[in-house]
């Protein structure tokens, strides 16, 4: 961070200028990459992720990009203290980009899982969804 001395230096207004514009050019260029979901079931699942970030953010959401192909399915049993506890379950990665003002746009970074065990229900109970960084709304559609 700059010192108050600092922001009054001629070279300061030049420097923060300068910064900004850079700033500007790399927001501009930041965009969603392709959704790379390949299953059938594609649609329900970014509806599924989208009811839970609006109901969460209590905001519309823009658009779900899917960045996994599949459900990387991991069955087996494991040692939890004295019991042996099953599991089978996988995991589809997403950005989440919900509304933030008129112009903007929170990319947000999203990991479920599908439980298996449990009537393949999609749960939002292992990652703590993450604020990735605010773009500008237009490069959510691009």
């Amino acid at each position: 961070m700059a010192m108050d001395s600092e922001k009054k230096m001629p070279e300061w207004a030049e420097v923060s200028t300068a910064y900004e514009a850079f700033k500007a050019k790399i927001d501009a260029s930041i965009t969603l990459p392709s959704d790379r979901y390949k299953k059938s079931d594609g649609a329900s699942v970014r509806r599924v992720y989208a009811e839970y970030m609006e109901k969460r953010e209590k905001k519309p959401v823009v658009k779900v990009v899917l960045r996994d192909e599949d459900w990387n399915r991991k069955s087996g049993q494991e040692w939890m203290g004295d019991k042996l506890v099953a599991f089978d379950q996988g995991f589809v990665a997403a950005f989440v980009a919900v509304k933030g003002d008129d112009t903007t746009a929170e990319i947000w970074s999203l990991i479920p899982r599908k439980d298996w065990l449990d009537g393949e229900k999609i749960k939002f109970d292992v990652y703590v969804p993450t604020k990735v960084r605010t773009v500008p709304l237009a490069n959510v559609s691009k």
